[in-house]
């Protein structure tokens, strides 16, 4: 399962998967699950991580990538992260 950390519904998404999973999840409280913040303007994660992509068939949403490498390491494109 993959999503946006910043709209996915983790529990809506995992119940269509794997329900008893999502059952587990809301009696535990789990409320979310996070991974590494972004290095604003050092990496490309998308270019990084392209084989992973095609290996599993993941549309690529570039547009979406927090905090790119060709965006830069500014003031300003820290802003927009938020």
């Amino acid at each position: 399962m993959s999503g946006d950390a910043r709209t996915i519904d983790i529990f809506t998404a995992l119940s269509k998967r794997k329900k008893s999973f999502a059952d587990i999840l809301n009696r535990q409280k789990i409320s979310g699950i996070f991974s590494s913040p972004p290095y604003v303007g050092l990496i490309d994660y998308h270019e990084q991580h392209a084989y992973a992509y095609d290996l599993f068939g993941f549309d690529r949403k570039d547009e979406l990538e927090i905090g790119p490498l060709f965006k830069g390491q500014t003031k300003e494109a820290q802003k927009k992260l938020c």
